[in-house]
C-alpha cells in the first residue's frame, strides 16, 4: 500500500496495525451494546454505565475511516467491477446469512415475525445492522465520485453539515424526519477521510505516524475527561451530541496513535499476548460485528441481576469472548464436515485485515 504509513516496513506489519485498530474498534461496538443498565441500579453502576455508552459510540466510524482507506488501496490493485463481485461475495453474504440468524434470534425472544419486520432488520431500522446499510453506499458513491476531486470534496461538506444539522437539531427544524442512523450522508465523511488519507500517500503526511504515537496517551485522556465529564452530569456522549464532535476525533487518534506503538517493536509489558488477542479481534471483527448482538443482550441481562458496578467496564470482553468461542467451535465442526470454505463464506472470515 502507498498509503499514509510510511514507518510500516512490509505489507504484514501494516496489516497487523490495520487489525489492532479494528480490534479497538469493535470493542467499542461491543461495549454500546452492552452498556444498558438499570435506573434501579446504584449510582455507580448507572455511571459505569454511561461510560461504556459513551465509548461505544467511537468504534463505527473508525471502522468507516479504514473502510475507506482500504477501498483505495484494493481500487489500485482491481478494476471497479471486479472489486463490486469481490465484496458482494464478502459482504453481503454474512450480511445476510448472519443477519437472518441474529434476526430469529429475536424474533424467538419477542415475536414479531414477518417480511417487513425481517427486511427492516436487516437494512438496520432499529437493528444494529445500519452500519452494513451504510457501509454499502458509502462503496457505491465513492465509486462514483472517485474520479472528481470536486465531486469528492462537495460530497464531504455535504457529509459534514448534515452530521451538524443531526446534531444541532437543524434537519428536524426544517422538516427532515430521516433517521440519523439511516442518513449515509450522515456517515459518508468518515468514509472519504479514510480514502483522503490513503491518496495522500507517505510525502505528504510522513509526520503522523510518528506524531500519533508520542502523543496518543494526551488524546485519551481527552476522550476520557470528555466522556468522564459527560457521565457525571447524567449524559452520554452519543453520535449526535455536541461532546462527540471533540471526543471522536481525539478518539481516532488515541486508537491510532496505540495501535502504531502496539505493532511497532518496542517492548511492552505482556505485549506478546497483548498483540495476540487485538490481531485476532481484529482479523475476526468483521463476524463478531455481524454475531455479537445476542452475546451483548445476554451478558448485560446477566449482569444486571447483581449490582455489580466493578464488572460493567468487562461487559464487551465477555461478549466478544462468548462469541468468539461460540464461532471457532462451529469453525471446528465446519472442518470436520468439510465444509470450512462454506463457513467462511457465510460467516465473513478473514485472515488479514
Amino acid at each position: 500500500m502507498k498509503g499514509f504509513l510510511p514507518n510500516m516496513e512490509t505489507a504484514r506489519k501494516e496489516s497487523s496495525f490495520i487489525d489492532v485498530v479494528k480490534a479497538f474498534a469493535i470493542l467499542s461496538v461491543a461495549s454500546a451494546h452492552c452498556a444498558p443498565v438499570p435506573e434501579t441500579a446504584s449510582a455507580a453502576a448507572r455511571f459505569c454505565g454511561r461510560l461504556l455508552e459513551s465509548f461505544g459510540s467511537f468504534g463505527v466510524p473508525v471502522f468507516l475511516g479504514l473502510a475507506g482507506y482500504l477501498f483505495c488501496a484494493s481500487l489500485e490493485r482491481q478494476p471497479w467491477k471486479e472489486l463490486v463481485k469481490r465484496k458482494a461475495v464478502s459482504l453481503v453474504i454474512p450480511w445476510l446469512f448472519c443477519g437472518t440468524l441474529v434476526y430469529l434470534y429475536v424474533v424467538l425472544r419477542k415475536g414479531g415475525l414477518g417480511i417487513g419486520s425481517y427486511l427492516k432488520f436487516l437494512l438496520g431500522g432499529g437493528s444494529f445492522l445500519y452500519y452494513m446499510s451504510m457501509l454499502i453506499l458509502c462503496y457505491v458513491i465513492y465509486g462514483f465520485l472517485r474520479r472528481s476531486r470536486l465531486c469528492v470534496a462537495v460530497a464531504f461538506a455535504l457529509s459534514v453539515s448534515s452530521f451538524l444539522l443531526t446534531v444541532t437539531g437543524g434537519l428536524g427544524r426544517l422538516g427532515i424526519g430521516l433517521n440519523p442512523y439511516l442518513n449515509v450522508a450522515n456517515w459518508l465523511g468518515y468514509f472519504l477521510t479514510g480514502a483522503w488519507l490513503y491518496s495522500c500517500g507517505e510525502e505528504k503526511l510522513r509526520f503522523l505516524p510518528r506524531f500519533l504515537r508520542k502523543t496518543w496517551a494526551c488524546f485519551a485522556v481527552a476522550v476520557a475527561g470528555t466522556v468522564g465529564i459527560v457521565a457525571a452530569g447524567g449524559g452520554v456522549v452519543g453520535y449526535w451530541s455536541l461532546p462527540f464532535l471533540l471526543a471522536e476525533p481525539c478518539a481516532a487518534a488515541a486508537v491510532f496513535g496505540l495501535a502504531l506503538r502496539l505493532s511497532s517493536r518496542e517492548d511492552l509489558p505482556c505485549r506478546a499476548s497483548i498483540q495476540y488477542c487485538l490481531l485476532y479481534l481484529g482479523r475476526r471483527s468483521f463476524t463478531l460485528y455481524l454475531i455479537h448482538m445476542p452475546f451483548a443482550g445476554v451478558t448485560a441481562n446477566l449482569l444486571n441481576r447483581a449490582d455489580l458496578w466493578w464488572a460493567v467496564p468487562f461487559r464487551p470482553f465477555l461478549a466478544l469472548g462468548a462469541a468468539a468461542a461460540l464461532y471457532e467451535c462451529a469453525a471446528r465442526i465446519s472442518r470436520l464436515v468439510r465444509m470450512e470454505r462454506t463457513y467462511g463464506i457465510l460467516t465473513g472470515r478473514r485472515e488479514r485485515g
